[in-house]
């Protein structure tokens, strides 16, 4: 049994990543013979969301209303840049973390000042990322750094414990890969 492989953006083109590059990368796993070879996911890291600065009570990723903000100038379409991927053979996967915050709106301001609206972003992004066809998550710390404790590794899964409960609730099945930071 052969277990989940794939290719990251990361690597090579940290956050300088866009629909061209993404499509093209999937067009090259094919060529070279790597989804052959069980490389089945192409994951795309940092660089496809919006980092709206001019907005004071939201979290920079994230509009008024709590939803993740595409980069449209990189990524016009990012469902069609999924469905391209999925058309040449290969497995969608995307980063999620550290400014963009799933846990239970700690961090967020407009929760804060308005505690009655609070934003579940765990059942906002899971939802986001089961409609846009994403085969896999990969998520990041949440703009925390906690002690390499009993308690700071509690701290931690409880994140990743909702944002896959909230994953599994969509119905789509989707690889989720935690990254641990501590």
């Amino acid at each position: 049994l052969t277990p989940p492989m794939g290719v990251s953006t990361w690597s090579v083109f940290r956050n300088a990543i866009n629909h061209t590059l993404v499509v093209d990368l999937a067009d090259n796993m094919i060529r070279l013979g790597l989804n052959e070879a069980g490389y089945s996911y192409l994951l795309m890291d940092a660089g496809w969301a919006m980092d709206k600065k001019d907005c004071d009570d939201c979290l920079p990723n994230r509009d008024e209303n709590g939803h993740l903000v595409v980069d449209t100038e990189k990524f016009p379409d990012l469902t069609a840049t999924i469905h391209r991927v999925h058309s040449l053979g290969s497995l969608f996967g995307i980063w999620f973390g550290i400014e963009m915050c799933a846990d239970t709106n700690d961090n967020d301001v407009s929760s804060l000042l308005h505690p009655h609206q609070a934003i579940d972003y765990a059942e906002l992004d899971a939802q986001f990322f089961a409609s846009i066809g994403v085969d896999a998550v990969k998520h990041d710390n949440c703009n925390e750094r906690v002690p390499n404790t009993t308690e700071g590794i509690a701290h931690n899964f409880h994140k990743y414990e909702r944002m896959s409960q909230a994953l599994n609730k969509t119905g789509r099945p989707m690889l989720y890969d935690v990254v641990l930071m501590v």
